[in-house]
């Protein structure tokens, strides 16, 4: 499984490899850097997956693979009972880093 910044930057890599190829840059060195990038996210890439399918649907209901990313005894969110508070916190800490920047910065013009 991929950690969660490899998630939300391969979808920018997937990007930018379909437009050289759109574009018919086959040859240009930075295709083969994201060809890199996008090996290399992939090597730990293994295991089963059962699929249920319903009608014109198609839904993973069981992955195992020794390279998940879950730890014992923890709370992910599609099984989780957070209340108010909890969320609360959650939203607090995750936006600090922007709550702050805009302390910081609030009389810098637009």
């Amino acid at each position: 499984m991929l950690s969660k910044a490899q998630n939300r930057f391969k979808p920018a890599v997937a990007r930018q490899w379909v437009e050289l190829v759109y574009e018919g840059f086959y040859h240009d060195p930075l295709k083969a850097d994201l060809e890199a990038f996008l090996a290399s996210s992939q090597r730990c890439v293994n295991g089963e997956v059962v699929l249920e399918t319903h009608g014109g649907s198609v839904q993973a209901v069981a992955v195992t693979s020794p390279h998940l990313l879950n730890a014992k005894g923890a709370t992910y969110a599609q099984s989780a009972d957070w209340g108010v508070e909890e969320a609360e916190g959650f939203i607090k800490l995750f936006g600090m880093s922007s709550t702050l920047w805009a302390e910081v910065n609030r009389h810098v013009e637009r």
